[in-house]
């Protein structure tokens, strides 16, 4: 047997012989392995290693293993097996940034599906306990962009809902570039037409429907203030903004309209309360928000509004609910005079 397999052998007995020998001698041996792992790269192979450091993960010499797989990484920086190994001991002795930090290093090393998986998954559990509920659930979200199992998307389903029902953060974000042939909701053609009667002159190349690319960004955040069995209060906010880009051709017909001048943008703040009201399952909500929305770059409005919601439980996965809204807008005086809503 080479010397450099010999050394791993004893390595590995003399781990085993830590979890049953007594007290003096667990000391004794612990210090000739760690004093040996910090020659590794002198006196064994780096698959020895590996495998000597995946025997301490298992014998639960946690501190070993880490010292190990960091002594391998420095060798071999692109070993994520051993960054799942370092991430699996720091998770297993509390250590649990640094356990994060490994794993989210061997999810952007690999490109294997299972690999990013597994390091998302450890990723997730140790966010999880640093009571960082956000991000556990951000990684779970990429975990579940790396198996089509169904198995696997049932466990990851499952574990996102519990941290959403703790999390009192809750964050939507939607984002969206798409080409239009109207991006200025203009009239299809350049005729003047009312209640299909042709009337004299021409529209505007800015009235006339103008193509180019619309891009929209939608982003809410909500906080739980407050929750009980019987129901729960919300704050919230959103803002929408939609911006537009215009086609050459566009801009050849309208010359002098701004791109700015196509914009919307929408903010509001928000509380709400949802009660169970009835039999389990039944409940009723409402909500009170406030914002302003401007057209292009000017004010358009100011909004106040409420609406309320009335919802029953028909089976598992049906429902039958009701609604209604009142909002007050006071406009800008150049849009128009201030008006009420109902829905």
């Amino acid at each position: 047997m080479s010397p450099r397999r010999s050394l791993a052998l004893c390595g590995v007995l003399a781990l085993l012989w830590l979890s049953q020998g007594p007290a003096s001698a667990q000391d004794a041996v612990r210090g000739r392995i760690a004093s040996e792992s910090e020659k590794v790269s002198q006196n064994m192979s780096l698959d020895d290693a590996r495998e000597l450091a995946r025997s301490a993960l298992i014998n639960g010499d946690h501190a070993i293993a880490v010292d190990l797989g960091g002594q391998i990484l420095r060798l071999r920086p692109d070993d994520v097996d051993v960054m799942l190994l370092v991430a699996t001991a720091e998770l297993e002795r509390g250590h649990f940034r640094e356990a994060r930090k490994a794993a989210a290093r061997a999810y952007r090393e690999s490109e294997d599906n299972q690999i990013r998986l597994n390091a998302a998954q450890l990723a997730a559990s140790a966010a999880l306990y640093e009571n960082r509920l956000t991000l556990s659930q951000l990684w779970l979200r990429r975990a579940a962009t790396n198996t089509s199992a169904p198995q696997d998307l049932h466990r990851i389903g499952a574990d996102y809902l519990r941290l959403r029902r703790l999390n009192p953060f809750s964050f939507h974000f939607r984002g969206q570039i798409a080409p239009s042939n109207n991006v200025n909701n203009g009239a299809n053609g350049s005729e003047l037409i009312i209640d299909g009667v042709p009337l004299t002159g021409e529209l505007s190349g800015s009235a006339q429907s103008l193509s180019g690319i619309i891009y929209v960004t939608d982003a809410q955040l909500k906080y739980r203030i407050a929750q009980s069995r019987k129901g729960s209060t919300t704050l919230g906010t959103r803002l929408y903004a939609k911006r537009v880009s215009l086609s050459s051709e566009a801009k050849r017909l309208a010359p002098g309209l701004k791109e700015a001048e196509l914009g919307t943008t929408y903010l509001d703040f928000s509380v709400a309360r949802k009660i169970l009201w009835g039999t389990p399952g039944n409940g009723a909500g409402g909500e009170l928000s406030f914002g302003r929305a401007w057209a292009g770059e000017s004010h358009h409005y100011d909004f106040v509004k409420l609406n309320g919601t009335r919802f029953f439980r028909l089976g598992d996965r049906t429902q039958l609910s009701f609604s209604a809204a009142v909002e007050e807008r006071n406009l800008n005086r150049s849009f128009g005079q201030d008006r009420t809503l109902f829905s």
